[in-house]
């Protein structure tokens, strides 16, 4: 039983809950993972391997300088369709096209939480089905009968 709630709870680490902070333009990170979330005017225009109607993109920033974003994209937020899904297309957005960056990172918090109802969860289940209780030992030969 504890190796499962270890197993458990180290796999939990690999799926963390993220979140999003805005930063100033200024401080634009030139790595890492980040959100751009592009002015409406921006919509029309088509971005290479992305199409138009972009309101946001998720990915790694790849290069980035004065006039423009390149990044290797892993999810885009359309402004008429559903988000969708890429596998690192890399896109360069000029940044008058942008009108938000957002820095992702780990909520730790929140991951904590997580991973502690994961973990509670399956000590609750392991305990209800009974492993290792001493009341599920049964007296051999007796038949309940008289």
């Amino acid at each position: 039983m504890r190796s499962g709630i270890a197993l458990i709870t180290g796999s939990c680490f690999f799926v963390a809950c993220y979140a999003y902070t805005p930063i100033p333009p200024a401080s634009a990170p030139v790595s890492g993972a980040v959100r751009l979330t592009l002015l409406p005017s921006a919509y029309s225009q088509s971005f290479s391997r992305i199409g138009s109607q972009v309101a946001a993109v998720e990915g790694e920033v790849r290069a980035i300088d004065d006039s423009s974003v390149t990044m290797s994209v892993t999810d885009v937020a359309r402004a008429t369709e559903d988000d969708e899904q890429f596998h690192g297309e890399t896109v360069t957005i000029p940044r008058q096209s942008i009108a938000a960056f957002d820095r992702r990172h780990v909520n730790i918090p929140r991951s904590l939480a997580v991973t502690s109802m994961i973990v509670g969860g399956a000590i609750w289940i392991a305990a209800s089905l009974g492993h290792g209780a001493v009341n599920q030992v049964r007296q051999k030969g007796s038949s309940g009968t008289q």
